[in-house]
């Protein structure tokens, strides 16, 4: 696998309730961006992120697991996360190296406990995040509705980002909120539509959602709202990313893991909207032995340093630990100083991991994940 500047690189976790389609969305997402060449179930225990045999007989995730891919050019490093309340410890393992977060709605749930959870730990770890509401192909779910609840709970920060498009009980594609424009899916691509005829009464309240959203950005943009005057598409893009970025903003696509549909807006989102690791000036603060503190800014060209956020034992190969690069990189036979033990200790070699799957690599960048 080819090695990643830090600017090229996008480190985010799934969250939410259990059964709302985390890891189906994982497997949409790698297989979107081709790096398997069919979808695994949940169900009949074939996915890349659920591989552990009881995740296989009980048919839903007990641990974090890591998988990579590429989109346009940036590789994501996707932590999948369980639901379920008894595996939190899993869950903040992966928020520990996460720059950012998508939380999984089921359509047919709505906003539930373990999403209102996964909000509140978002905001502990100061980390950007997005909705995806899931599952909207089924006939028995309510876009709006959801979209009011996640409006009503946590007010001017919700911006969705799409209407879906139906004919009858089949979802055709969506409307981009912000370009105002029909997206139509086609296969595994989604190509520009036509806007249908009478959609304004339903378009319009998100359009003015989003332009709220917008306005908070700066004095300048609110002064714009209040006078009627419209946003350019640059200002709207440009004040998006920075209100995303802050945690401001919080954008709402949807779509269906399982059928695979709308999931490269999805990834397009990431990409545009997701910070890099390195895209705050803040530091990344490590407590040493002595009680003092260890400044370190996320960038390849300092000494090396980096963080087991989780270690497994694997009945083949061994112990195994799993790491995010802070600054430097890490190479295999590299002696490293593990403060935690006051030793040394040398590395072996290195991988990035797909499910269960091992991918040996030369290096890693900071910011990067193996």
């Amino acid at each position: 696998m080819k090695q990643y500047e830090t600017s090229k690189i996008k480190n985010f976790c799934l969250l939410g309730h259990g059964n709302s389609g985390k890891t189906s969305l994982a497997e949409a997402m790698l297989y979107t961006a081709g790096n398997i060449d069919r979808m695994g179930k949940t169900q009949e225990g074939t996915t890349v992120m659920d591989f552990d045999p009881e995740e296989i007989k009980r048919k839903f995730s007990i641990s974090a697991s890591l998988a990579s891919c590429e989109w346009n050019g940036t590789k994501f490093n996707i932590l999948d996360t369980p639901g379920y309340f008894d595996f939190v410890g899993e869950v903040q393992q992966a928020l520990r190296v996460s720059d950012a977060a998508i939380i999984v709605l089921s359509g047919k749930s709505g906003l539930t406990v373990g999403a209102e959870k996964a909000w509140k730990y978002c905001e502990e770890y100061g980390i950007p995040k997005m909705f995806f509401i899931n599952k909207v192909d089924d006939e028995r779910v309510d876009y709006q509705k959801v979209l009011q609840q996640l409006k009503d709970k946590y007010g001017k920060k919700i911006a969705p980002f799409q209407l879906p498009l139906k004919e009858g009980d089949k979802i055709t594609g969506f409307i981009n909120v912000v370009e105002q424009e029909a997206r139509i899916f086609d296969g595994n691509r989604t190509i520009t539509g036509e806007m249908p005829a009478g959609i304004e009464g339903e378009l319009e309240p998100l359009r003015e959602m989003i332009k709220e959203a917008v306005a908070e950005q700066s004095e300048e943009l609110m002064d714009k709202y209040f006078s009627g005057e419209e946003f350019t598409l640059p200002e709207m893009y440009s004040a998006l990313r920075e209100g995303v970025a802050e945690g401001d903003i919080v954008p709402v696509l949807c779509g269906s893991a399982y059928h695979n549909l709308g999931i490269p807006s999805l990834l397009n989102a990431i990409s545009a909207y997701f910070p890099s690791p390195n895209a705050k000036e803040d530091f990344i603060i490590a407590k040493k032995k002595d009680g003092s503190e260890s400044r370190i800014k996320v960038d390849s060209n300092d000494p090396l340093s980096a963080l087991v956020f989780k270690t497994v034992a694997d009945p083949y190969v061994g112990k195994m630990s799993y790491f995010k690069v802070f600054s430097g990189v890490m190479t295999p036979d590299t002696t490293v100083y593990n403060m935690n033990r006051d030793v040394n200790e040398k590395i072996g070699k290195i991988f990035t991991m797909q499910g269960k799957k091992q991918i040996e690599v030369e290096c890693l960048n900071a910011g990067d994940i193996g």
